[in-house]
């Protein structure tokens, strides 16, 4: 396995299979398995460059949008891409909760917090849940503002969304109350300085 942040000689190895990746041929290939694996490599390829970004901007909306389809397949519980499934849940809890918002892809966000909701269920093992968590907790953590669409899916009715729901309000409602406390110091400021000014 190659670590991350690896020597320029491995870099410049790994081009080739990077492009190859990202070719028609590859990423837009019609079996939905072979999709599956060629997200799982690419998010290999992401946990080895991270926390450069390795494709361009809109390239990587495209792997994003690919991560939800595969992801879709985290309800099946047996085949080959199961397995790949987890290890790309595994892999985007690295760098593309990141990403995601860096390049202000607010409806993937809402999307990937309203799909893994969906397709977890009680019966996984222990690790899709803490993957599952740490992604839902660093995209709240890192987000500039928590939208109403984000809320929705926590709030539906689901014994798996209230397990959720009991983590994440009190750090949603923390990051909102940090938010007023901010615009109302702001506001303040502003004020002050107006009556300064007047003065």
């Amino acid at each position: 396995m190659v670590g991350r942040d690896p020597s320029c000689s491995i870099q410049y190895g790994l081009l080739p299979a990077m492009k190859a990746l990202i070719s028609d041929k590859l990423f837009r290939h019609p079996n939905t398995d072979v999709k599956v694996s060629i997200v799982s490599c690419i998010h290999e390829v992401l946990r080895i460059t991270a926390p450069k970004q390795p494709y361009e901007d809109e390239t990587m909306k495209e792997i994003l949008e690919s991560t939800l389809t595969a992801l879709e397949k985290l309800s099946f519980f047996s085949g080959c891409s199961y397995f790949k499934v987890l290890h790309i849940l595994e892999m985007a809890k690295i760098k593309s909760p990141v990403i995601l918002l860096d390049l202000g892809c607010n409806a993937i966000v809402t999307q990937r917090f309203q799909l893994l909701l969906n397709t977890i269920r009680f019966n996984h093992s222990h690790a899709p849940f803490s993957n599952m968590e740490e992604i839902m907790t660093l995209l709240i953590a890192e987000s500039d503002e928590i939208s109403l669409d984000l809320l929705k899916p926590l709030l539906s009715k689901s014994k798996i969304r209230w397990r959720m729901r009991q983590k994440y309000m009190t750090f949603f409602l923390g990051k909102l109350w940090l938010g007023f406390a901010s615009h109302c110091w702001m506001m303040e400021k502003q004020r002050r300085g107006t009556m300064l000014t007047t003065n």
